[in-house]
């Protein structure tokens, strides 16, 4: 099944009625018959034991994320430094509106790097 294939046919309306009647609904939709009490559980059961062990994978990317991209960025920041150029490394953007917001300017000419003001 291609990604996302699942959901075809289904509505966000539907999908939001909750989980019994979005499986009777993507069932009905495949003319398969409707799910057992008994599948539902299993399925609800599987799908609680996936999620939380895709939260406990997720949770080292979300806590570092951040300091990853700034050890990437300051390395090519002191690789571009080492080769001659002047480098400025800022906060493009705020942090709530996105988390990758850091911007490298690197040019041979200090003069042509853009003046960054605070704030």
């Amino acid at each position: 099944m291609d990604p996302g294939e699942e959901m075809r046919g289904v509505t966000r309306r539907c999908a939001q009625a909750g989980f019994a009647e979005l499986a009777r609904h993507a069932l009905r939709l495949r003319q398969l018959p409707a799910p057992s009490a008994a599948e539902l559980h299993e399925c609800a059961e599987r799908a609680r034991r996936d999620h939380a062990r895709i939260r406990r994978f997720s949770l080292p990317r979300n806590l570092l994320a951040r300091l990853v991209e700034l050890a990437v960025v300051r390395d090519r920041a002191a690789a571009l430094e080492e080769h001659g150029q002047a480098v400025i490394v800022a906060q493009l953007f705020e942090q709530r509106l996105t988390p990758r917001n850091t911007v490298l300017f690197a040019s041979a000419e200090p003069a042509r790097l853009p003046a960054l003001h605070p704030g």
